[in-house]
């Protein structure tokens, strides 16, 4: 999963072959933890090269910090 950091709404990668059901979990704990007015999208890597956007919904808007990329910065790489 990678975090770009900067303007804009703030993404989030996943790879479906590293990332499941709980990765989802605590991303979803994560940002409900952090409301802001900042737009999220997710995208989602299957194996064979097909990829999704998702854009989140309102209640899923964050506020960007640094609390919130560290949250989140267990799934880079």
């Amino acid at each position: 999963k990678s975090v770009k950091n900067g303007t804009g709404p703030l993404e989030i990668s996943l790879w479906r072959a590293r990332h499941g059901v709980d990765a989802l979990e605590e991303i979803h704990t994560v940002l409900t933890a952090h409301p802001g007015p900042t737009p999220v999208l997710l995208h989602v890597q299957a194996g064979n090269g097909r990829r999704a956007t998702i854009e989140c919904g309102d209640h899923f808007h964050v506020r960007r910090s640094e609390e919130l990329e560290k949250a989140l910065a267990k799934y880079s790489g």
